[in-house]
């Protein structure tokens, strides 16, 4: 990598659905100790239920930052309610809930923006201030489904001013629609937030992934650009940088089973912080590649065993 690109890659833990509804006892310990948390919500009908369930998350990891992702499970109502029910604490410590409407649009988006709390408070506001600001939105369904496109990042975004995050899946968008969108997002300064996140990707797809976050830069620049301990003024001396970068999506990897990863054991140098190497993927890339052009110099084709 060149200077400008990160030689790290680092991202967030993963809670799931029936992780969250066990109280985490089945998460792998080394999830709970990254200082971002993505946590899946948007299963109960009782969203006043489901917003204790995360404000629990938020009591027992004080340190972290959460990412909720509601997989467009809300009507605008459930949304605002879901809300407006987290502590003050919980709203805080919230970067962005991605997805949170079941039939999104642009004008519906803009209508949960305005609407789902008074301006003033929300993200990033004093923990003691009880009136929930506007909801911090991210995207990621919606790009796929053409709900928001590029022109809607390069125009007049000022109806969309809480969407503060693109959630890019390359496996669904393909990596030349996400590198648009990150273009658009750069050049309109809006959302200033993108992160890179994996499906079940296996190792070719995520060692691509990292090679594609590193090149986006990992100043954490949007939504309530914070990074864990380095909010509370934990963070110790030459931590800044590593604070600053922006935490991927690219934490499926932990669902591989042992030993069955070449992406596990050699590009993820530390599980607990979540750091991975972008050398170690660009390798991983060369490799799987080599086949592929040995098979057709020699007019046969690759092995398709080498991309496992």
């Amino acid at each position: 990598p060149t200077s400008s690109v990160d030689s790290l890659v680092r991202v967030n833990g993963l809670l799931t659905r029936r992780e969250l509804a066990d109280g985490a006892g089945d998460t792998d310990a080394r999830e709970m100790e990254r200082d971002v948390l993505k946590v899946k919500v948007g299963d109960l009908a009782d969203v006043t239920a489901e917003a204790a369930r995360v404000d629990d998350v938020v009591a027992s990891q004080p340190h972290a930052s959460l990412r909720l992702d509601a997989n467009q499970a809300w009507t605008t109502d459930e949304a605002r309610a879901f809300w407006r029910a987290l502590g003050p604490a919980t709203r805080r410590a919230i970067e962005y809930i991605e997805e949170p409407l079941s039939h999104p649009t642009v004008e519906s988006l803009a209508e949960l923006s305005a609407e789902a709390g008074r301006p003033g408070a929300g993200a990033g506001a004093d923990p003691t201030d009880s009136e929930p600001g506007p909801m911090p939105i991210a995207l990621d369904e919606s790009l796929a489904q053409g709900v928001v496109g590029t022109e809607d990042l390069e125009g007049d975004t000022a109806r969309l001013s809480n969407v503060v995050a693109l959630v890019l899946k390359p496996a669904l968008l393909g990596y030349g629609t996400s590198i648009r969108l990150a273009a658009a997002a750069r050049a309109a300064q809006r959302p200033k937030l993108v992160v890179v996140s994996s499906m079940f990707d296996g190792d070719v797809a995520l060692s691509h992934d990292v090679v594609l976050a590193a090149a986006l830069g990992g100043a954490a620049e949007g939504a309530n650009a914070r990074s864990g301990r380095a909010a509370q003024g934990d963070a110790g001396d030459g931590a800044e940088e590593e604070q600053q970068q922006v935490r991927h999506g690219l934490s499926t990897y932990r669902y591989f089973a042992d030993g069955a990863s070449r992406f596990v054991s050699e590009a993820v140098v530390d599980d607990s912080s979540g750091a991975i190497s972008v050398v170690a993927c660009e390798r991983l890339l060369r490799r799987a590649a080599k086949p592929a052009r040995e098979g057709r110099a020699d007019g046969e084709p690759a092995d398709p065993e080498a991309f496992v």
